[in-house]
Formats: C-alpha cells, sequence, structure tokens
C-alpha cells in the first residue's frame, strides 16, 4: 500500500471515531459512561470535552426555537461533581460558585466568563447559593467533613461587594445560620439540597446523605425520623435563628423553588419514581416507605418490584398518611432544579413552570392549574447536557450549569 493509501485510511479512521465520539458524548455511551473518566486528568478532560462540545446549537421546543450557546469553565473539578450554583448578580452579569468554592462571573451579553481571584475554602463541596439583595448578602449551602470523615450540611451568610466584573467576600463577617446533625457515613452524591429564602426564612432540603444501598432504603431511615435533618425540608427562621422540620419523607431533592407563595420540590426515586411535589407544612411525601419507582436490583419480570411497606423499618402502614406527589416520572430522568417562567421574552413559556433534569438531560416544561394542583400539559425539552442548576435573568433569558464544565445560555 503507497504511503498516500495509508494517509487517506488513516483519515477516515480519525474522521469515523471522531463521528463516533461525538455521538457518545452527546448520548453518554462507551467510553463516557464508564469509569475510565476517573483517571483521565482534569486538564485532558477540559480538552476532550471542550473539542466534543459545539459552542453554539439549537433546539426546536413546541413554543419556540431555542439557541444554546455553552461557555467552558476553566479548572473545573470533574471528580466534585455533585454541586455549584448560579444566581443573578444584576440585569447581565451572573454568579456562579463551582463545588469546590471558586467564584465566576458570567456576562450574559458578550457570553464571557471571569474568574475571581476569591476561592472560599470552607465547604468539602458547595451544594447551592443565594443571593439575597434585601440583607446584601450571599447564602451558601454546603458539605463540610472533620478529620474523621464524618459530614454535615451547612448554611453560612456571607457579606459581599460587587464591583467591574469584580466580587469580593468578606469572610471575616460570616454567620452561621444552620447546621445539620454530622453523618459518618455521608456520600455527597445522595446528599441533594437545595436552598430557597423568603420573608426572612431559609428553606432547605436535604437528601438521605449517605450511600444509596439498597436503592436507598437505608438501615437508619432518617427521612421518617424527626430526630434527624436527613431526607427532609427545612424550615430556619433568620432573625430568630431558630429551625424545624417543614416536610419530610425525601430521598435525593436536587429542586426546591416558589411558585407564587407555593413552596416546589423535586426529589429522586430509585429507579424511576422521580417525583415534582407541591411541598406542604408538616406533610410526609413518603419515602422510603411508598415510591412510585423499583429498587435497582429488580427487572420487569419480578413480581415484587418494590417492597411491602410492611417489611420496611419505622414506615407506618397507613398509607393515607404520606403525600402523593404532584408528578412521578416512570422512568429514570434525575428531576434538578425548577423554577416559574414570570417574563415575557420566551413569551410562550411565560407563567409556566421549568425543571430541569440530570440523566434525561431535558428541560420539561409544565403547565399548571393552581387551584385545582394539576399538571395540564408536560413538554421534554431535550437540551443534551445534564442540567444542574438553571436561573431566569432579569431580561428573561435561561442560564444553566451543565456536568462536564460548561455555563450556558438559552436564547
Amino acid at each position: 500500500m503507497t504511503k498516500f493509501k495509508y494517509i487517506i485510511l488513516l483519515s477516515i479512521t480519525i474522521f469515523v471515531i471522531l463521528i463516533y465520539l461525538f455521538q457518545a458524548r452527546e448520548n453518554n455511551k462507551w467510553p463516557f459512561n464508564t469509569s475510565i473518566g476517573y483517571y483521565v486528568p482534569n486538564e485532558a478532560k477540559t480538552l476532550i470535552y471542550n473539542i466534543l462540545t459545539p459552542n453554539s446549537y439549537s433546539v426546536t421546543s413546541d413554543k419556540h426555537d431555542l439557541k444554546i450557546t455553552s461557555t467552558s469553565i476553566p479548572k473545573y473539578n470533574f471528580k466534585k461533581k455533585y454541586g455549584g450554583g448560579i444566581d443573578n448578580l444584576n440585569n447581565e452579569k451572573v454568579l456562579y460558585i463551582s463545588v469546590d468554592g471558586n467564584f465566576f462571573i458570567y456576562d450574559t451579553k458578550n457570553k464571557k466568563l471571569h474568574k475571581n481571584e476569591f476561592k472560599l475554602n470552607n465547604f468539602f463541596n458547595i451544594r447551592d447559593i443565594k443571593i439575597i439583595s434585601e440583607l446584601n448578602s450571599i447564602a451558601i449551602l454546603g458539605v463540610t467533613t472533620n478529620s474523621n470523615n464524618c459530614g454535615q450540611l451547612e448554611l453560612n451568610l456571607y457579606k459581599f461587594d460587587f464591583q467591574d466584573n469584580k466580587i469580593s467576600i468578606f469572610d471575616e463577617e460570616s454567620e452561621n445560620i444552620w447546621k445539620s446533625e454530622e453523618n459518618c457515613k455521608f456520600n455527597p452524591k445522595t446528599s441533594g439540597a437545595r436552598l430557597e429564602f423568603r420573608n426572612n426564612y431559609f428553606y432547605v432540603s436535604t437528601g438521605i446523605f449517605q450511600s444509596p444501598v439498597n436503592s436507598g432504603i437505608i438501615i437508619e431511615n432518617w427521612s421518617q425520623k424527626n430526630s434527624s435533618s436527613f431526607g427532609k425540608i427545612i424550615k430556619i427562621d433568620y432573625l430568630k435563628k431558630t429551625s424545624e422540620i417543614f416536610a419530610s419523607g425525601f430521598r435525593n431533592p436536587q429542586g426546591l423553588f416558589f411558585v407564587d407563595n407555593e413552596l416546589f420540590g423535586t426529589d429522586h426515586g430509585p429507579k424511576g419514581g422521580d417525583e415534582i411535589n407541591l411541598i406542604k407544612y408538616k406533610s410526609n411525601y413518603g419515602w422510603p416507605c411508598i415510591s412510585y419507582g423499583i429498587l435497582y436490583s429488580k427487572s420487569i419480570d419480578d413480581k415484587n418490584l418494590y417492597p411491602n411497606i410492611e417489611d420496611i423499618k419505622d414506615c407506618d402502614v397507613d398509607k393515607n398518611l404520606y403525600t402523593e406527589p404532584l408528578y412521578a416520572f416512570s422512568n429514570s430522568v434525575a428531576l434538578s432544579q425548577g423554577l416559574k417562567y414570570e417574563n415575557n421574552y420566551f413569551y410562550n413559556f411565560e407563567n409556566n413552570i421549568l425543571v430541569s433534569s440530570l440523566k434525561a438531560k431535558s428541560l420539561y416544561r409544565i403547565l399548571l392549574n393552581m387551584n385545582s394542583n394539576r399538571i395540564l400539559q408536560l413538554e421534554k425539552i431535550n437540551l443534551k447536557k445534564r442540567i444542574r442548576d438553571l436561573i431566569v435573568t432579569e431580561n428573561g433569558k435561561i442560564v444553566f450549569i451543565s456536568d462536564k464544565g460548561f455555563i450556558n445560555i438559552i436564547e
């Protein structure tokens, strides 16, 4: 074979490999769905994902044509992938704090990401952030650990100043608002936690906070115990510095948001059964006593896809004591954050609820009848990215953080 033919054959082989990698990246197939990635250095991963991720692409929903523009996050920590958060600083600037405490300013106008010198080292893992303008502060919810590898959730409030694309945090003026008890079996994968603030009250959602052995039906059953902060939504009085369990019975809640004056949340089921919940005071949402999901160890040929309630420790057998979800997905979509869209930029989305997802890589547009608490319409918009957090800017565009190191804007 001549040298020219070798070059042609090599070129075709490289082209075919690149086509496969683009498709595998989009559909999370081999090697992107394996543990190989744990052994690849961060710098190499960043290069690979930057090459395989388009800077912009278009998606068509039932209501709008959407353009998504992606900006790479420098020095993204692939190992600490469960967390981070975003919120609006003003009508053009968004604050992004990474899972490992790096601060970035995202300019939604020119789609540039500015890394700040400041880094917060207080947390092992940052779960969510909230800018509270009336307090001139940033609330940060994260996981802290001790020398014995025990973990707890902690909510702190920091005064800040923002000028010329630079943000300054006055660490010495930080204020601890709330701490959970320690958990020495903690696992960040199921320590889903979100943060809301309204009328001088913080609301914090917490997961089971340890490895999902037996699909998350853990022996301790924190979700059903009033002595535990885990598997709950905690309401914290900022002025009085007191807290109480607002609602219970959650597995891994990755979303918490207000729609008008009602509190909503999302929760990961085991295999399927992911829920959208309308959160009511002192309600119990049933985990692990009842679920619309099945155990990871079960197949569709098994007779009992989920244990009988009588066989789960610390569960009340009266199913009427548990609150049904507003909506439960039959397959695993891994719901994350949600919000009510209240802008006319996407005029056909106005007053709809948007809920993001990780595994399904989609944004769900929901039309809800608030009077009857009934979902009238649900549209799946495939954005091709695992969405960790999302917000709406003051001018109505949608910004979201996706796993693999990108901040994205929808126009």
